[in-house]
Parts: structure tokens; C-alpha cells; sequence
């Protein structure tokens, strides 16, 4: 048995609309569904046979670079550097893993010339691997020149900084080393080569927070996946893990345990909007969504007295109050983290009409 306290705020805010997208499986409330149109408008990324664009698959190295090639340079001087290449090499390996007539091995010859890639001692490419976020970091950096600066830390560190700078940094990266989807390559691409930096985007400090924040960010990941299993039973979405909204639960978390005190409001009288605001998440720019009229909705839940992910799912899933939140189509977006015996989840959601 356990005691435990626990809390719900749901709170709804504003309203504002958006051109449909073209592909069946972005709707048109998907944040990045500007983004995706663009890259298909400007002949960049398109969709596959069936009318669907696959938003949630991981792209791989090969895709990759091909997109980032045409986005930050131009598929003329790629073809270009292949035909130079063969007239001086003939048919000579640029990678022991690439073929002579792999469909991107003009990508490939130009990512070496700017030096988006390199050869390393292997010469092995990996085209087929899953590009992860730090990897993609590099390689939109370099092609797009962003300044980068020396610091401090993992060698990815520089680049990520770099994308961060320019608010490039999709709000649904959660690590440095997962797999890029296909929608958060398209956000980055769009907000580079666009110059859109109006957005909300995430740090390398907010990706890495769980390195050094007193939490368990994996417990936080745990309780999600169960409340996610729920709602897949229930005929519902799963919820997507947003980078800010983590943010705004973090800060909540440890300032109550640190100061031992349990309500929605701060000591100073902070809600869970004031919060939430402060990360950017509710911010939209009508000209970057092609817009004129948009929903933003917002919420946290509490607990404490428990470390058990499945104590506490237990509780919000037998509460009829929580129940309900956990599985309403009002959020689209989440985030959960532990500090000690105190829990914070944040909902969000934006739609453009």
C-alpha cells in the first residue's frame, strides 16, 4: 500500500486555419504539415505511390543526404560532381558499401566535395542505417553552412547548437540518438532553407535535460508507454512526446520537491500556462502555418507519493476525473517526468484550421 496525492488541470485556451494537405496521412491539424507541403512544392521530398507521405517513418542515410543535398545545394551540381568523378576515376568506389549504380551516389559525391560526409578509415557509408538526430545534426549544418562553434562536450554538440540557433530543432526530437522521422526532417529543412525562425524549438540543453536533471526520465517514459497502451485500446492516438512541454514539466517537478510544496500554482502564484507558455509551445505564426485561425489547448496533471510508473498509473487510471484526460482526443501531445516522489505531466495541442 502507498499514500499518494494526486491532481488534474485541464485548461482550454484561444482560437484562430491552414490549406489541407495534399498526402492522406498528414491531417490537416499535423504541426508539420506546412512543412511537408513545402518540401513536396519545391520538389525536395514527395510521397509515396498510394497518396501518403509516411510522417512517423525513420528516414535513412541515403534519403537523407539526397534531401539535404537538394534542399542546401542542387541536384545539377551533385549530377555534376558524379560526371567529373567517373571521367577522372572511372568506375571506382566512392564507398565500399555503395554500388557503381546506386540511385544516390550523385548525393554522395557532392556531400564528400562540402564535406557533409566523410569517407573515415572504414570508407564504409551505411546507406540503409537509420539517420539518428545527432548524425543529421552534422550534416544539415555543413550543408546549410551554419556558423559552428568549438565547444565543450559530445561531438555533436556543435551542430545541434547550431540548429538551435536558428530555431530548427523540432519540438518531438526526444534524444540525440533516435532515428529522424520523415515529418522532424521536413520541419528542419523547411525552417532552414525558408529562414523560419519564429517557431518553437528545442536546445541542447532541453534534448539532454534528463542527463543531468534530478528525475527519472525513463520512469517518465514508462508511465507514458502505459498510458499510451490504454488509449490504443480505447481507439485512440498515442500520445507524442514534446521536448517543450518535457521542459515546462521538469521545471514544476523540481521546484516542488525542492521546496516541498504540492499545487498546480507556485509559491509565487505560477500555473501550469504560465509555465507552459514560457517554453513557446502555445506560440504560432500565422505567416509560417498559413493560417488565420488556430485551437492551442494545454494541461498538467500532478502526483505525489509514489516512485512506481505503475502506482501511479494505477491511481489516474481508477480516478474517473483522470481517466477521462488520459483518454480524451482534446491533446495531441505529452510529456511526464519524476523528480523524487513527485510527478508532472503536461498535455498540448495545437490544430490550425
Amino acid at each position: 500500500m502507498f499514500a499518494a496525492s494526486f491532481s488534474l488541470l485541464l485548461v482550454f485556451a484561444s482560437t484562430r486555419t491552414s490549406t489541407a494537405s495534399t498526402f492522406t496521412d498528414v491531417p490537416g491539424d499535423d504541426p508539420a504539415r506546412a512543412s511537408i507541403a513545402y518540401l513536396e512544392e519545391e520538389g525536395i521530398a514527395g510521397g509515396f505511390e498510394d497518396g501518403s507521405f509516411h510522417p512517423g517513418d525513420p528516414v535513412n542515410r541515403a534519403e537523407f543526404l539526397r534531401v539535404v543535398i537538394a534542399s542546401a545545394d542542387s541536384t545539377e551540381r551533385a549530377a555534376a560532381c558524379i560526371r567529373d568523378f567517373q571521367a577522372q576515376y572511372g568506375n571506382a568506389q566512392l564507398f565500399r558499401d555503395v554500388s557503381q549504380d546506386a540511385w544516390f551516389r550523385d548525393s554522395l559525391c557532392r556531400g564528400l566535395a562540402l564535406k557533409i560526409i566523410e569517407r573515415g578509415k572504414t570508407r564504409m557509408f551505411r546507406p540503409a542505417d537509420n539517420v539518428n538526430f545527432a548524425e543529421a545534426a552534422k550534416m544539415i549544418a555543413m550543408a546549410f553552412k551554419l556558423p559552428v562553434n568549438v565547444v565543450e562536450g559530445p561531438w555533436y554538440r556543435a551542430f545541434v547548437e547550431a540548429l538551435a540557433a536558428k530555431n530548427a530543432i523540432p519540438t518531438d526530437i526526444t534524444s540525440f540518438t533516435k532515428p529522424l522521422t520523415r515529418r522532424q526532417m521536413a520541419v528542419m529543412i523547411h525552417r532552414l532553407r525558408a529562414s523560419i525562425d519564429s517557431q518553437p524549438s528545442l536546445t541542447y540543453e532541453t534534448i539532454g535535460v534528463h542527463l543531468a536533471a534530478p528525475m527519472k526520465e525513463k520512469d517518465g517514459t514508462l508511465l507514458l508507454g502505459l498510458i499510451n497502451a490504454e488509449r490504443t485500446k480505447n481507439g485512440l492516438m498515442p500520445y507524442a512526446w514534446n521536448g517543450l512541454l518535457a521542459s515546462a514539466a521538469i521545471r514544476h517537478a523540481q521546484d516542488m520537491e525542492t521546496r516541498q510544496y504540492y499545487s498546480h500554482f507556485s509559491p509565487e502564484g505560477l500555473s501550469a500556462l504560465d509555465r507552459i507558455r514560457a517554453t513557446g509551445y502555445l506560440n504560432v505564426d500565422p505567416a509560417t502555418c498559413n493560417c488565420t485561425r488556430w485551437v492551442t489547448r494545454y494541461g498538467e496533471n500532478i502526483f505525489r507519493g509514489s516512485e512506481n510508473a505503475g502506482e501511479v498509473f494505477a491511481v489516474w487510471i481508477g480516478s474517473p476525473v483522470h481517466r477521462a484526460n488520459l483518454l480524451t482526443k482534446n491533446f495531441r501531445e505529452a510529456a511526464i517526468v519524476r523528480s523524487g516522489q513527485y510527478w508532472v505531466m503536461t498535455f498540448g495541442a495545437i490544430e490550425t484550421q
